[in-house]
């Protein structure tokens, strides 16, 4: 039984979305002291219009270099790297979370 829950629990961690996997690392894993009211915005206007639709196993290289490409057009490179570093801690606690419902 707990082996069925747990691979129940591992094929929803799979199809959630990229907004999804936001919206819940913005409620239980980033804590800002202005509450990661940078970081929202941030996705809000730059990273979720572009992948926050699609299934976070179905993203590709290309998606995410389709945000960073974007921003780096626009000129703002720190802002670029800030959003690569956000994505790639983001995507880990996916897969640690992810292999863990598996386990």
């Amino acid at each position: 039984m707990a082996a069925k829950l747990a691979q129940i629990e591992a094929r929803r961690i799979e199809d959630l979305t990229g907004q999804d996997l936001f919206d819940s690392r913005i409620v239980d894993g980033v804590r800002r002291k202005n509450g990661s009211a940078a970081l929202k915005r941030l996705f809000v206007a730059d990273v979720l219009p572009k992948v926050g639709g699609i299934a976070i196993k179905a993203v590709t290289e290309h998606d995410v270099c389709m945000v960073m490409r974007a921003l780096v057009d626009r000129g703002i490179n720190r802002t670029a790297v800030t959003t690569q570093n956000s994505l790639m801690h983001m995507f880990a606690c996916a897969r640690s979370t992810s292999r863990g419902a598996s386990s």
